[in-house]
């Protein structure tokens, strides 16, 4: 197990993934794209899962495998399969398979391992995609152009703080209950963006139809007094405009005669 200096709470105890693991790290089946095609069995691609989202199995690819294929690379469910090869951001992501998935292989980017049945699987899941189990997972992660690896060594010794079952499980209980809540929270608060900005917009429609404050022409009927309507402000806005448009044409000329030494005229 690779040293951690973070401390666990009393009763818990730091160990390595490998004596957590019964079967694996497996890596995955790389085929040609010329064996994908309709007919073949489902195969999970880094594409399909996030560490909170997976593709269902219709929407899966398919890839032609033999027999000996499809067992040796088969998914289980509470199978952890890790990405290994990805960009930066992604690599490290963890699906726990769902029994809804299988039947289906997965893809040589990954690795599949099988967790004893005395550890939860969702325990183990959890904690690789918080930030703390994936920055333990990914600590001593390869770089190349545009991508990182890690490798079954780096997987194995990754080290998973273990509290006891019940633990275990009240924890991953309230930690679904809080994701839960945090997702009903962003879709409110998605909702009421969503109804902000159309206030916004019928706020600023009203504002330029005329219905957000009484008219003028409405006030002066009212009180009984005349009003200046805006045809009239325009027309003296134009004149104004024309007036002013006079005078710099004025100033240039000004300027262009004292340049070559006469005077303007006196006006």
């Amino acid at each position: 197990m690779r040293r951690t200096d973070a401390e666990v709470p009393d009763g818990w105890c730091w160990t390595s993934l490998d004596t957590l693991i019964i079967d694996g790290p497996q890596n995955g089946l790389y085929k040609p794209s010329s064996e994908y095609g309709e007919g073949g069995s489902p195969i999970i691609r880094i594409e399909d899962f996030q560490n909170d989202s997976v593709r269902t199995r219709t929407e899966l690819s398919k890839l032609r495998v033999s027999k000996q294929e499809a067992d040796k690379y088969a998914v289980h469910p509470n199978d952890l399969v890790i990405n290994r090869v990805n960009s930066p951001s992604h690599i490290g992501k963890c699906l726990l398979v769902p029994p809804n998935l299988c039947p289906a292989v997965f893809e040589s980017n990954m690795m599949r391992i099988t967790l004893s049945p005395e550890i939860s699987p969702v325990w183990v899941a959890t904690y690789i995609r918080s930030d703390g189990g994936r920055a333990r997972l990914t600590a001593d992660a390869k770089w190349a152009v545009n991508q990182v690896s890690i490798n079954q060594t780096d997987v194995v010794t990754t080290p998973v703080p273990i509290p006891s079952r019940r633990e275990q499980d009240e924890i991953v209980r309230r930690v679904e209950a809080l994701f839960e809540l945090a997702d009903a929270i962003e879709k409110r608060v998605a909702a009421a963006s969503l109804r902000a900005e159309r206030l916004t917009q019928a706020i600023l429609a009203k504002a330029f139809r005329g219905e957000l404050v009484p008219t003028e022409a409405e006030l002066a009927r009212h009180e009984g007094r005349e009003y200046e309507p805006a045809s009239v402000l325009l027309e003296r806005i134009r004149s104004n405009v024309s007036g002013n448009g006079d005078n710099v044409g004025r100033r240039a000329r000004n300027k262009s005669r004292l340049k070559h030494g006469s005077k303007p005229p006196k006006h």
